[in-house]
This record gives structure tokens, C-alpha cells and sequence, in this order.
């Protein structure tokens, strides 16, 4: 059986056993088509906790349909079949990782191992932050994709999903803006913990 591992960032760090665990992981769990694992951010030389994922696929596809991306995409590995059947990483933007578990979620269970496996590297520079409205648009369309195919539908165009998207209303937007900054600011938190400015960083985190 063919197992394919997700392209991992140039300075990120996994765990030295990272691939034999997850292969491991998923010849023991045939019904398992994509895994991830617990990750933890690497500011500088610095290890900073992250808090844990949820490891059971129902808990993932809840948090995922929610908009909240649960898998470390530079952790997972997946079957290679069943990553085929579904297209890759179809989307070519930010955030195309949650179409893509979704879409694998549609052909078997996922999971999280717990074991800390892989490092992100954190850096004010990081996409995520930059382009954070463009991967919220991304999770958006994507989440649109999961429930018209649970719903038996057609898919919507992302051109008319990108254009009903800009016009939503002044409060949806707003709450846009708050969830790009909380995500700014928990990053903020982080850093400041890693060196040891706890002051700042419970501030960042309490904001």
C-alpha cells in the first residue's frame, strides 16, 4: 500500500521517527486515509506549546466545518489512491489545506497522533498572517464545497462564491477583520513567550 507525505515547509522541523510513526500509524488503522500530529511552534531556537488537537475524526471534521483548520498540514500523511481520487490540493491559495481534509474526510476517517512531531516555525513574516483575509475566504469557499457534496449539490462556483463573499454584510466583515487580528495577536503571544516576556504575552493573549 502507498503511502505519499504532505510537502513540509523548508523551516520546519519533524521529528526525526515522524514518517515511521505515521506509516505505522496508518497500517495498524486501515480505515484511516489521512493523519496528522501534534505540533508545537519553534520561535528562533525556542519551543513554545501548542495547545493539543482533537486526535478523533469526528471532533476533526466538527472543528474543520467550522473553520477551524485541527491538522498541522506539514505533519499529515495520507493514501496516496485516495488523495488522487479527490484531486490533490486542488485550491491554489492559502488555506487550500481544509479542502483538502474535507475532501479526504469524504473518503475515510482522519486522526491526530498525539505525539509531538513536527515544529512550525513562527516568524512575523509567516503567509498565514499576511494573506489571513484570503485563507478565511479560502476556508469559507471550502466548507461551501464540503456541505453542497454532503447535501447532494453541485459544488459553488468560487468566482460567484468570491463575489457573494465580498458583499456580505458590514458585521460579517467586521467579524472577519476581529478573527485575522486574534489570530495576529495569539502569534504575538506566542513570540513574546518564547522570549520570556510573559507580561507582553498575557497581554497579547488577553486581547
Amino acid at each position: 500500500m502507498l503511502f505519499r507525505s504532505a510537502v513540509m515547509d523548508a523551516d520546519d522541523i519533524a521529528h526525526p521517527d515522524r514518517l515511521r510513526i505515521e506509516v505505522e500509524f496508518l497500517q495498524a488503522h486501515p480505515d484511516i486515509v489521512l493523519v496528522g500530529s501534534r505540533f508545537a511552534f519553534l520561535v528562533g531556537t525556542t519551543i513554545v506549546p501548542a495547545p493539543p488537537q482533537p486526535k478523533e475524526h469526528h471532533d476533526i471534521k466538527r472543528a474543520l466545518m467550522a473553520g477551524r483548520p485541527v491538522i498541522c498540514n506539514s505533519s499529515s500523511m495520507f493514501r496516496a489512491n485516495q488523495a488522487r481520487d479527490v484531486g490533490g490540493h486542488r485550491l491554489p491559495g492559502p488555506g487550500h489545506d481544509v479542502d483538502f481534509f474535507l475532501r479526504m474526510i469524504d473518503m475515510g476517517k482522519v486522526s491526530n497522533i498525539p505525539d509531538l512531531l513536527h515544529l512550525y516555525r513562527l516568524h512575523g513574516g509567516s503567509t498565514s498572517i499576511v494573506k489571513m483575509a484570503e485563507v478565511n475566504r479560502y476556508h469559507d469557499f471550502s466548507i461551501a464545497c464540503a456541505r453542497a457534496r454532503s447535501n447532494g449539490n453541485e459544488e459553488p462556483d468560487y468566482a460567484q462564491f468570491t463575489k457573494q463573499w465580498g458583499q456580505r454584510s458590514a458585521v460579517a466583515r467586521l467579524a472577519d477583520v476581529a478573527d485575522c487580528k486574534s489570530l495576529e495577536l495569539y502569534r504575538t503571544a506566542v513570540e513574546k513567550r518564547a522570549k520570556e516576556h510573559y507580561l507582553a504575552s498575557g497581554i497579547a493573549a488577553i486581547c
